[in-house]
């Protein structure tokens, strides 16, 4: 239990950022790629925690998220700071824990969750419970 506590506040976490003023522009034209910045962050030991690139300070496009032992435990995309696209999150023994859609910062579509053995637990479908 205290496992997914854990990944479920890490996945909060992961779709916080620091709210700056939005672009117009395509993030995704080449002319702007180079305004991408690639971050790293690191566990105090020294690991990679996660990985991803920002704009103008906030994520954009793949973030990918780590425990300490390397395992992935992660993969999030976000638009400008704002989780917008696929997300899956995995437990420490490499089973996904669950898997995802956020439009503009909010669940949407199907979502599966799974059990520590990596069997379907639940689906819910976050369109229907609008």
């Amino acid at each position: 239990m205290k496992v997914l506590f854990t990944l479920a506040c890490f996945s909060i976490l992961l779709a916080c950022s620091t709210p700056t003023e939005q672009q117009d522009e395509d993030p995704l034209t080449t002319e702007n790629m180079d305004k991408a910045i690639n971050e790293e962050v690191y566990y105090p030991s020294g690991e990679l925690k996660m990985t991803g690139r920002t704009m103008n300070g906030e994520k954009h496009g793949l973030w990918i998220a780590y425990f300490e032992n390397g395992g992935i435990w992660s993969k999030n995309e976000f638009d400008h700071g704002v989780p917008h696209g696929a997300t899956e999150v995995f437990q420490k023994n490499g089973s996904t824990y669950y898997t995802g859609t956020y439009t503009n910062g909010e669940r949407s579509g199907k979502w599966t969750f799974y059990d520590k053995n990596g069997d379907l637990s639940q689906t819910i479908d976050y369109d229907k419970t609008k």
